[in-house]
């Protein structure tokens, strides 16, 4: 990849975060109630670059990484272990004296370095030093480990409380675990459930019956490793003294939730689609039908229970999805009113969490592993699940993560909308947790942070009432943004407005934004794929398959079939589908693709060693680096 020059980089990139709303139409009827699609696009600024193609390191946030590696005896199998080893000295390597590491290994029994070094030529050492000596050992406590590395950068985030990130003072720092695995959790707690509660709970005392787990608050007593000591687990002081990082974790959510949908495992339906004249909603993915016109959208069927804000309209069931039904094209109707979705949690709910304190990214190796853990776990700590199918993309996938940590453009982010002129949000899709501030009015979502050059498209439904008369700029929705700009070291603020006009007839020539359309297609078909995942778990095979390439015949004839993400979602639906020819492939990989892909446009952030989008200058660059690393 051919990079500019420091200077003429600097010349052009802007240092400031971008926000931006688009609407499906520019023109809607005045005497109707209208829907209208909207997505406010947060782009991050794109970090300068030294003259080796690194981020400047005055620009750059220190990283806070705590390493958790699962040593257990599996990991000896194909030389995971030794390229994880590998992969640590190469993210030593690329740390500087700015940042902070530490590592936790667990198999039974979970041990730590029990603070994060400094990563100045002593550190190093000490860490180098310490992966060297790693030997696998016996079976899986997982959850041990995770919250030994949680405690760790909590104890660390306590010692910089009250820290000031104004001018001349060090900026905010990216903290984030980095949680490998191979196999399943057999130590320890043991169930995702259990494990997603005790993030998400600030009573957990209730998830360790006495002589069950060796500390109280959820945390590991650390053991020192280095210089061979091991100090005997201690108990740890009782609820009063609770980690207040883990508590104050966001609850851990499938990526595809929609409002205020709290289960973990639920999934929300398709998006649904309308061309300019009516809505129509296609027959279940079961049923073969005539696909419609290339213009013409149509409504996926929903893969679990509709959700949706309430509106005036009266609530009614939709049918079952999977329900076989005999229906001709033109005997469609449009699709019922759908029932309420649950209240919302408030602003105040300990349900959710404005600000996630460290970033949780999860590696999976093979095909032995609980790849639905390992992706809530990354959801509920905003980062994301790495499906590794072999040892060799071990480095690779290291190398992705760390290049988007070290180019941190953005963190704590916030987007408030608010619908205006007696317009109404009936859907959001915003791929991470949300909370509404006033259902259906106005809507706040934590989007945490944001890497160099990534994009945040945020996807709203929005009802548009009638008007008396005709008008030619109407305002439909006001967007909010703040968030710390690691670049400038200052909070920023944005804010936009959404005009549309009013009108009595519609133009000939209007024709949907297809910019609009392909966000659209992604939220989708990211649910296509959940709903197939959750068909093939259950072995319908064809039936995902089916699911798949409907989905795919929809985009083709979108508005936004010729835009990069549309191209891109295609191309993953066939590494999906190709994982569907047998259970035993489905089983061995490719129900963890599925998660994969999934999670990635969802998120809009790479997650695999593949070609993406979504992959940023500075991540291809650390890849670029392990290559030449290796061959030291």
């Amino acid at each position: 990849m051919a990079q500019p020059s420091a200077d003429a980089s600097a010349a052009q990139i802007s240092k400031e975060i971008g926000l931006a709303c688009k609407s499906d139409f520019n023109e809607y009827q005045h005497a109707s109630k209208e829907k209208s699609w909207v997505v406010v696009s947060i782009q991050a600024p794109q970090c300068q670059e030294d003259e080796e193609g690194e981020v400047s390191e005055k620009d750059r946030a220190p990283l806070e990484l705590v390493a958790v590696i699962d040593k257990s005896g599996s990991m000896s199998s194909n030389s995971k272990l030794d390229m994880v080893k590998e992969t640590m000295l190469f993210v030593i390597q690329q740390l500087s004296a700015k940042d902070k590491l530490g590592v936790v290994l667990y198999d039974s029994d979970v041990t730590s370095t029990g603070t994060l070094k400094k990563m100045d030529a002593s550190g190093k050492a000490e860490i180098t030093d310490l992966i060297e000596r790693l030997r696998t050992g016996s079976c899986t406590n997982l959850s041990g480990g995770l919250l030994e590395g949680l405690a760790m950068i909590e104890d660390l985030q306590k010692q910089n409380a009250g820290g000031d990130t104004g001018a001349g003072k060090e900026k905010k720092t990216v903290s984030s675990i980095l949680l490998m695995t191979d196999g399943m959790a057999n130590e320890g707690l043991t169930s995702q459930q259990d494990i997603i509660a005790c993030l998400t709970q600030r009573g957990r005392n209730d998830f360790y019956p006495a002589g069950e787990y060796r500390a109280t608050s959820g945390r590991h007593q650390a053991r020192q490793m280095l210089g061979r000591r091991q100090a005997q687990p201690q108990q740890r002081q009782q609820q009063a003294q609770q980690s207040s990082m883990l508590g104050n974790l966001v609850q851990a959510v499938n990526p595809f939730r929609f409002f205020g949908s709290s289960s973990a495992t639920q999934s929300s339906p398709p998006m649904s689609q309308t061309n300019q004249l009516q809505q129509q909603q296609m027959p279940p993915p079961m049923q073969q039908q005539q696909m419609p016109p290339p213009m013409q959208q149509q409504q996926m069927p929903p893969p679990m229970q509709q959700q949706q804000i309430p509106t005036q309209m009266q609530q009614q069931q939709m049918p079952p999805p999977m329900q076989p039904q005999q229906m001709a094209p033109e005997q469609l109707q449009p699709p019922l009113p759908p029932p309420a979705a649950p209240t919302p949690p408030s602003a105040g709910s300990s349900e959710l969490s404005d600000v996630v304190a460290a970033s949780i990214y999860t590696f999976g190796f093979g095909a032995d592993h609980n790849a639905t853990l390992l992706q809530a776990l990354s959801d509920a700590g905003n980062g994301v699940y790495y499906y590794i199918d072999t040892s060799e993309k071990i480095p690779e996938s290291f190398a992705d993560c760390l290049g988007g940590l070290l180019s941190t453009a953005a963190q704590n982010i916030s987007l408030e909308i608010t619908a205006e002129n007696g317009c109404n949000i009936s859907e959001a899709y915003a791929g991470r947790s949300t909370k509404s501030r006033d259902s259906g009015v106005a809507i706040t979502l934590p989007l945490g942070d944001i890497q160099s050059e990534e994009c945040r498209d945020c996807v709203f439904c929005l009802d548009l009432p009638e008007i008396p008369e005709e008008c030619g700029e109407w305002v439909i929705l006001k967007a909010k943004l703040t968030c710390f700009n690691v670049i400038t070291s200052m909070l920023e603020v944005k804010e936009a407005l959404l005009k549309v006009r009013r009108v009595k007839e519609l133009p000939a020539d209007r024709s949907p934004n297809p910019d609009v359309d392909q966000h659209r297609n992604r939220i989708t078909s990211a649910q296509v794929i959940e709903h197939a995942s959750a068909l093939a778990n259950q072995g319908d095979l064809g039936g995902a398959r089916h699911m798949l390439v409907q989905q795919q015949q929809v985009i083709r004839s979108s508005a936004s079939n010729a835009c990069q993400v549309t191209t891109e979602l295609d191309r993953d639906m066939d590494r999906v589908a190709e994982n569907l020819t047998s259970a035993s492939r489905w089983e061995h990989g490719g129900k963890h693709l599925s998660s994969n892909i999934g999670q990635k446009h969802m998120a809009q952030r790479s997650n695999d060693t593949t070609e993406s989008g979504y992959t940023n200058r500075m991540k291809a660059k650390k890849k670029a680096d392990f290559s030449l690393f290796s061959k030291r």
